[in-house]
This record gives C-alpha cells, structure tokens and sequence, in this order.
C-alpha cells in the first residue's frame, strides 16, 4: 500500500511543474518575474493549470506525510508525527490557495474593493502564509531528524532536506536579485525560486523515504 501511495506522490510532484508552467503560458500582460503565482492563478488565459498544479503539490504532500507516518523515521514517533502534522498545514494551506483566488495585488488595490473581496483576499493571504511556514518546519523537521543516520548518504540527504526549508525563505525575503544585478522589481522571481526550493527539497525528501524503506525490507 505504501509504495503505491509513494509512487502516486512520485507521479504528483513529477507533474505539478509542468501544470505551472503551462499556467504561466499566453499572457504577455503579466510577467513572471515581477508577478506572483497567484496573480497568475486569478488573471492568466490558462489559471486552472495553476490551480492543477496547487492540488498535485497538496496530494503529494499528503503521499509524502502518510508515508512518513508509517514508518519508522529517526527520532521517533513523536518526531514523524510532527512531520506529518506541518504537512497536513501545507497541505490545509494550499487548499485555501486554491479555493480562494487572489483578489487584489496590496492594501491600496484593496481599499477600493467591497467586503466580499477583502474577506477572500484574506483567507488567501492566510492560505500563503500557512503553506510557505507549515512547508518550511516539515522539510527542516525531517531533513534535521535524518542527520542522526549512520548511513552517510542518508546523512547528506537529511542536510540536503533540511537546508532547502531555510533556503527557501531566505529566497523569499532576501535582496539577493540586486546582487544579481537584476534590475527592477523581482518579487515574482523570488516567490517562485522560493518556491522551487520548496519542491526540491520534497524530492529528495521522498526519494529519502524510499531510499529507507529499501533499507528495512
């Protein structure tokens, strides 16, 4: 049972690219390094590939979480439980990004707008914000645990993993595309580097969880 579970989130995580990368397809209005993904997923000519690609990244982590929580991950069952716990969050937070669209790009855009749209632009916001941290502690949470391997391999994977949760949110916030050089607003570019940290580090976290599971058979 597990290993189907695992190679559904294989096939999820494998596919959730390649739906946002279509998503982001013919609309010259909007630029992908300026603007966010979610700007994208309200306004694009092709949003519901957007909103595909939120859905398999959520079914994957949910894969990842269930097995994670089936076996027997360093530092116990209270240390897989809290995996699994901050993957349900991410998970509960990209749900919320799918349902509720964004409505407004700042708080100026958004005074001029009535109740009903604040009150989404809210549960979106709340939705982001959920995912990016839930995602950021399970990663570090799992990655850390892995480091107490004796396998050096498994080791390097643990630090691997648990790297690309603060990587990430250094992405986000950080100045690092004026020390690229990259001229003008980049907040679009951050997110999705970001983002791509986010899904790095799930790969090799699932590859971590096969790779241990092999071992215990």
């Amino acid at each position: 049972m597990n290993q189907r579970i695992g190679i559904a989130a294989w096939a999820s995580l494998a596919l959730a690219p390649g739906a946002m990368v279509i998503g982001h397809l013919g609309e010259p209005d909007l630029s992908w390094s300026v603007n966010h993904i979610s700007t994208f997923a309200a306004r694009a000519t092709y949003d519901d590939w957007i909103t595909a690609a939120m859905l398999l990244a959520a079914f994957a982590m949910v894969g990842i979480g269930t097995v994670v929580s089936s076996s027997s991950w360093p530092g116990g069952r209270i240390h897989s439980s809290l995996i699994t716990m901050a993957l349900g969050a991410a998970v509960a937070g990209l749900l919320l990004l799918a349902v509720f669209e964004e409505t407004a790009v700042g708080i100026r855009a958004l005074r001029n707008l009535g109740f009903g749209a604040i009150r989404q632009q809210s549960f979106h916001d709340a939705g982001l914000f959920i995912f990016f941290h839930s995602a950021i502690l399970a990663l570090f949470a799992a990655g850390a645990a892995m480091l107490a391997e004796r396998d050096v391999v498994a080791r390097l994977l643990g630090a691997a993993v648990a790297a690309s949760g603060p990587l990430a949110f250094a992405a986000m916030f950080a100045s690092w595309p004026a020390m690229l050089a990259i001229a003008g607003p980049a907040t679009g570019l951050k997110q999705r580097v970001s983002f791509l940290l986010l899904w790095t580090g799930a790969v090799l976290l699932l590859a971590a969880v096969a790779r241990r599971r092999r071992g215990t058979q």
